[in-house]
């Protein structure tokens, strides 16, 4: 009867360590946030290894009152009791080593300026470096894409992000997007279009009047944004 009551004993410590382990703390750290996890198993493991080491003591005393050899029961009754006390004393200096970390990244931390603030993306400077140039502006030669049937693939420009600090009579202006070169046109270029080059730009020039009855009024080339009405 008293190895029944010590091995019930050990299957009780086991069962409380497997169910903190396996569902207690996977549940803790899934559904509550880092203060609140960090509050709560401070809370719940030095009661949980003082659980464990009266279980420990109470299986050592019904082991020495009803059988005096040292068996290997005996034992692991002793091993948890040590283990457990230690684990106890060990919980308050670990979380006193932790707050002190936190405390000491805290004090090192210094708040550094947003870089982009010293770029030039400050809205009221754009607006005022912007400008319509005119066809002079345009190299040699330019890329465009078109659509399979090379078809003008027109672009409403409140659709482009890059040029939203535009005043909104512009934004509803219809563009056709012009490349420098080749490749910075395939970036965007879909497998429905095509990437082709314009050898002479002057042919803006010389169909203007059709662009313009389309509703193409303007050209953007890069960061510059060329005007056919002008």
């Amino acid at each position: 009867m008293a190895n029944n009551i010590e091995s019930i004993i050990s299957g009780i410590i086991c069962g409380i360590i497997l169910l903190q382990t396996s569902v207690i703390a996977p549940s803790v750290f899934k559904y509550l946030n880092q203060n609140q996890t960090r509050d709560l198993l401070r809370a719940i493991f030095p009661k949980f290894f003082l659980f464990i080491f009266f279980l420990g003591l109470f299986s050592l005393v019904i082991g020495q009152i009803n059988d005096l050899h040292f068996d290997i029961q005996l034992i692991v009754s002793s091993l948890t009791i040590v283990l457990s006390i230690v684990c106890y004393f060990i919980i308050p200096a670990t979380n006193a080593a932790k707050d002190k970390n936190n405390q000491n990244f805290d004090d090192n931390f210094e708040e550094i300026a947003p870089l982009v603030s010293g770029f030039d993306f400050d809205l009221q400077k754009q607006k005022s470096d912007f400008e319509i140039l005119d066809y002079e502006c345009l190299p040699e030669s330019v890329y465009m894409i078109v659509d399979k049937k090379v078809e003008l693939e027109l672009q409403l420009i409140s659709d482009l992000p890059e040029w939203s600090f535009l005043p909104e009579n512009e934004l509803q202006r219809k563009a056709i997007l012009l490349f420098s070169n080749q490749r910075s046109a395939k970036r965007i270029c879909s497998r429905s279009q095509r990437v082709i080059k314009i050898p002479n730009t002057s042919v803006f020039k010389l169909s203007q009047s059709y662009l313009i009855s389309k509703g193409i009024t303007r050209l953007i080339l890069e960061d510059s944004i060329i005007g056919l009405d002008n």
